[in-house]
């Protein structure tokens, strides 16, 4: 059985300590902030899009997928303000999802491959969670989160 909370705890963890590798790729240098801008702003915007993305699959933005996002990130959306971002930025966010995150998974994985690998399993496992949220794992959820594991390879 998928226990929710401990995932979304180990997942926690799995983001504090990509966020304190970020900012060590950045002190020294590996990471260029003025030519590149900021590097956990940069996969943040990744993990949002697929956020968004499993959000939207079934057509559905539920009050307790708003929470689950506001308890994983500390906002405070509703169902109403995520469907609203997405119904803007939808576009862009179907493309990032099935372009950008591949790209910057791979761009990573040329230079720092330990790094990439827990991203690509921090986010895998994000997508796991936020396809539960809700209490029901969709077959269009599954189908995204299936894409993904495929390009991120």
């Amino acid at each position: 059985m998928f226990d929710l909370k401990a995932q979304s705890d180990a997942f926690q963890l799995q983001y504090e300590k990509f966020l304190h590798a970020c900012d060590a790729l950045e002190e020294s240098g590996e990471w260029n902030k003025m030519i590149q801008g900021d590097m956990e702003t940069y996969y943040f915007n990744d993990l949002m899009c697929a956020v968004l993305h499993l959000i939207s699959a079934d057509g559905v933005f539920s009050e307790k997928e708003a929470d689950y996002v506001n308890e994983l990130f500390g906002f405070r959306y509703t169902a109403e303000e995520l469907a609203e971002i997405y119904r803007t930025e939808g576009k862009d966010v179907e493309k990032l999802f099935q372009e950008g995150i591949p790209e910057g998974y791979h761009r990573m994985k040329e230079k720092h491959p330990a790094l990439a690998e827990h991203y690509r399993e921090m986010l895998l496992q994000l997508c796991d969670l936020m396809a539960a949220s809700d209490g029901y794992v969709r077959e269009s959820e599954k189908t995204g989160i299936d894409l993904l594991k495929k390009q991120l390879h």
